[in-house]
């Protein structure tokens, strides 16, 4: 039997890991359902389609995610529970692909399908109920759309998943209490660290800084002039590939090393 990976033991443990905790695991994506659906409604209510999707996707999608990555290796809130996960029969890599799967795969194919048809169902009920006899039929008609998944706003939200998804799952493995609160506390002080950095750095070079993007622009006061100076569009796109695509691969990565290193 491979060390590593089987998949009968795979789909044992996955199956474990979904039944032995199915109020706090089933509960929170059910509560990020909800949640999304009560965003999304009193915007819909209130005819804002555009408010409905800006707000009720990320608050659904990132926030549930986040809190759900931060559950999913709960087992080590005490040294009891935490020991008998680590001695079960699987691999780290096994326990590792579960956690990723339930945390990133699982709850992103769920709240999509929820998403779309939640979305469809709306968009045909206000259609339906819409007079056709009101001057401004079609301006309101056209006003309530579906909203597009491949979208540039939800791409950027799917980003922004994999990035806090990971580093919830990490800090889920690195803070064994208030795992949830310690990692935030870690995210603003490294944010605010990059920032003061990168101000310095703009302090080095120009004069009358206002302003200064963490390695993309840097804002410049001039008398009563604001100039904005910006990196190539090459070095800007390298940047927003390595959050986009290096730091999620990492923190999702670094989670598997730091799972392997506590069953050592």
């Amino acid at each position: 039997m491979n060390d590593t990976f089987n998949l009968q033991r795979f789909g044992f443990l996955f199956k474990k890991t979904i039944l032995e905790r199915p109020l706090q695991l089933l509960g929170i994506m059910a509560l990020a359902l909800i949640a999304t659906l009560i965003i999304f409604s009193v915007c819909v209510y209130f005819n804002h389609f555009d408010s409905a999707h800006l707000l009720s996707f990320p608050w659904g999608y990132v926030g549930g995610g986040v809190i759900l990555s931060s559950v999913i290796f709960g087992y080590f809130n005490t040294n009891s529970s935490g020991s008998a996960y680590l001695t079960l029969p699987a691999s780290a890599f096994e326990k590792w692909l579960c956690g990723v799967l339930i945390s990133g795969v699982l709850f992103t194919c769920v709240f999509l399908v929820f998403y779309r048809l939640m979305d469809l169902s709306a968009v045909a009920i206000y259609h339906n109920n819409l007079d056709k006899s009101i001057p401004d039929y079609k301006h309101l008609y056209e006003m309530a759309h579906i909203y597009q998944l491949d979208d540039t706003k939800v791409r950027f939200n799917y980003f922004v998943f994999a990035n806090f998804a990971g580093a919830a799952l990490l800090g889920s493995l690195y803070f064994n209490k208030a795992n949830f609160i310690k990692t935030a506390m870690v995210i603003v002080v490294l944010f605010a660290f990059v920032m003061g950095v990168n101000w310095l750095i703009a302090r080095m070079f120009f004069m009358n800084v206002n302003s200064a993007f963490p390695f993309l622009s840097v804002g410049l006061q001039i008398g009563n002039d604001y100039r904005m100076i910006n990196v190539s569009p090459e070095a800007e796109e390298r940047f927003t590939a390595c959050l986009k695509y290096v730091v999620p691969v990492i923190l999702w990565l670094t989670a598997y090393i730091r799972l392997r290193e506590k069953e050592i």
